[in-house]
């Protein structure tokens, strides 16, 4: 593991665990860097430590002070900036749905589609001391029990406390279908050239009303869910041995610079040292 970032104070530390479905761990300070609009596969949950986070998530501004702990769902579109000039430090877990299911399952039948947590920011002592405690044991406890155990103490009670049931709505308007075909068609030829005219022939809408709708829907324009699909897909394949020019060609970059600046723009870290932060883990175990 190790710190692999440090400039301008700001520092990046980042590691999975195969113990529990390969969980993405985070611990970062970051003072002038800023994530553009994302969204990732798996929740993303975390307490700030120090400084203030602010972020646009679900329509709203949200801000992250010391001992909040910060839930985002995944698919769900967010930013992440600095709301003072200390910047903010934080530590972060990236659960799936498959590792979420199985904490589910252990306490309730419900649907793990429908979990839903409604609060972005949570203020809960007691809730953020856990997470801590668990933080830090997914850090640097070489016993994977250890680990597990509370990994579940944290989610449990999280679940228990926070978490509510969202029924689908079983609406479904022609924009919305629309949006999502669009969506899923991006989703498949992510390593395209992908041009609104195209789109717009291929789902029989002008180019307007396809940005429009897709953007009302989706929260984001098609251009950065394209780049945010193609970030999640280049993830996968830095677990494999291909060079990264090859990853960038293969996610439909036009050259590796231009890859590495938005792989940062949206993880904060480059992909070569998303990669070597897998391979010490992977080391050290």
């Amino acid at each position: 593991m190790g710190i692999i970032e440090k400039a301008n104070q700001e520092a990046v530390k980042f590691w999975k665990l195969k113990e529990l479905d390969s969980l993405e761990c985070l611990r970062a300070t970051y003072i002038t860097h800023t994530f553009a609009k994302h969204a990732h596969e798996e929740f993303a949950i975390g307490v700030i430590e120090k400084g203030v986070e602010g972020f646009a998530y679900r329509g709203e501004t949200h801000y992250g002070v010391p001992r909040s702990l910060i839930i985002v769902h995944p698919g769900e579109v967010h930013t992440g900036y600095s709301a003072t000039e200390q910047g903010w430090t934080y530590r972060m877990i990236y659960p799936s749905i498959k590792l979420i299911t199985r904490v589910i399952q252990r306490i309730t039948k419900m649907d793990p589609n429908h979990l839903y947590f409604p609060d972005a920011v949570i203020q809960d002592s007691d809730l953020v001391s856990l997470f801590l405690r668990m933080h830090y044991s997914l850090e640097v406890a070489t016993s994977s029990l250890e680990q597990e155990f509370y990994f579940l103490e944290f989610m449990i009670r999280l679940m228990k406390n926070y978490a509510k049931v969202k029924l689908p709505d079983t609406t479904i308007y022609t924009d919305q279908r629309r949006a999502k075909w669009i969506r899923e068609y991006i989703d498949a030829h992510f390593a395209e050239k992908l041009t609104l005219k195209k789109l717009a022939q291929i789902f029989h809408v002008s180019e307007f009303h396809l940005i429009r709708l897709f953007k009302r829907e989706m929260q984001i324009p098609p251009h950065l869910y394209l780049n945010m699909v193609r970030i999640n897909k280049a993830k996968h394949y830095l677990l494999s041995d291909l060079s990264i020019a090859q990853i960038a060609t293969m996610t439909g970059y036009y050259d590796q610079s231009h890859f590495t600046k938005q792989f940062k723009k949206i993880l904060g870290i480059t992909p070569n040292q998303y990669r070597q932060a897998i391979y010490k883990r992977e080391l050290q175990n």
